[in-house]
């Protein structure tokens, strides 16, 4: 009977050790695959907030606005905040990345509010005094600044549940 209760539980142990081991194995590619989609989601947000300023560029470069030198670098400005901001992401800097989303808000709410401003008809003073229809065309650029600062909150939500994961794995181990 002795011999039958030791088998027993070398199984148990044996069966245990086997689920452990897939537990773990399971776990890591869990956060192998959080750690991927908080990548795909940076790499996702630059490209849209790229394409954002790209459009801008293209819409007032052919239209009549002064200063159209200031679209293109206000569109990198804000491009160099975001990639700042997942850069002290992902560098565990948590403070920094904080602080960055907010400035990167405040950036494009105001970025938003100019933009938003040169929508309506008006008279532009160049070289001549034109008077230029309205931009809808700029809502194609601030929908895709809207869905880029979008995907920067969602991205945060989503490298939270990744470390969340990660120091739930740890605790397991």
């Amino acid at each position: 009977m002795s011999e039958l209760k030791e088998e027993i539980r070398e199984d148990v142990r044996e069966a245990a050790g086997a689920v452990r081991g897939r537990m773990r194995a399971d776990a890591s590619r869990v956060r192998r695959a959080a750690r991927l989609l908080g990548h795909g989601m940076v790499a996702g947000v630059l490209a849209v907030h790229l394409l954002a300023s790209a459009s801008l560029s293209w819409i007032v470069l052919s239209h009549p606005v002064p200063h159209p030198e200031m679209y293109p670098l206000m569109g990198l400005v804000l491009w160099l905040v975001l990639t700042t901001r997942f850069t002290a992401l992902l560098t565990g800097r948590k403070a920094a990345a904080t602080r960055n989303l907010v400035v990167s808000l405040l950036l494009h709410a105001f970025w938003l509010v100019v933009l938003i401003d040169q929508v309506p008809a008006r008279m532009v003073v160049g070289d001549q005094v034109v008077e230029r229809a309205p931009m809808t065309w700029l809502l194609l650029p601030m929908g895709l600044y809207v869905v880029a600062l979008g995907g920067t909150i969602a991205q945060g939500f989503a490298w939270r549940r990744h470390l969340q994961l990660a120091a739930e794995a740890a605790d397991d181990t």
